[in-house]
């Protein structure tokens, strides 16, 4: 079984074929907004921003797996996808599988590194700054508000929180009051 751990929209929006689909945690990385998006979640003129992992800490997110042809292709998939050589470098980590007790089986999975010589790399702004950019921003496949709520959703599926997404949540939607931005069609209960 080849296993990739997604951390930001593969928790959501995964778009190939797999085996199997598990919460994970990946040790020593965080999730966080360091990359800027034209394309997806921001324009040139307007760049939304992109979650990455950034060293330290610990991060959940979903693991994929899959084998045989159907491994050989979503990693095709997710090179072309998540930029390998261009804005990220896939890079082997060891996973935990599972949720639920503190002898989690370990595993090795692929997953996405920023690369810093990426003119999109913007590293961390300061989080007025993040939430107000994620409050207005909008790419050809959705809004910042969207990106974010799709992967806090993901995540409680497995009964998993992250206190700082939910701060940032909290940030976007006050930011999305003040600034009259277009409100989701279903915001958070």
């Amino acid at each position: 079984m080849i296993w990739v751990f997604g951390y930001g929209s593969l928790t959501f929006r995964p778009e190939f074929a797999y085996a199997r689909r598990e919460p994970a945690l990946l040790r020593g990385y965080h999730r966080c907004y360091c990359s800027y998006s034209v394309k997806a979640r921001g324009t040139p003129e307007a760049p939304g921003l992109m979650m990455n992992l950034a060293p330290g800490g610990q991060c959940w997110g979903i693991a994929y797996g899959a084998e045989g042809d159907q491994a050989r292709a979503m990693l095709e998939y997710l090179d072309r996808r998540e930029g390998e050589g261009r804005s990220n470098r896939r890079v082997m980590l060891p996973l935990q599988l599972g949720r639920g007790n503190d002898h989690l089986p370990f595993t090795h999975g692929w997953t996405y590194l920023p690369s810093a010589s990426n003119p999109n790399f913007c590293g961390l702004l300061p989080f007025e700054q993040m939430a107000a950019v994620l409050a207005t921003c909008r790419g050809r496949v959705g809004t910042g508000y969207e990106y974010l709520t799709g992967v806090i959703r993901e995540l409680a599926a497995f009964h998993i929180r992250e206190p700082f997404l939910d701060m940032l949540l909290e940030a976007v939607e006050n930011e999305m009051d003040r600034s009259g931005a277009a409100a989701p069609v279903a915001r958070r209960a």
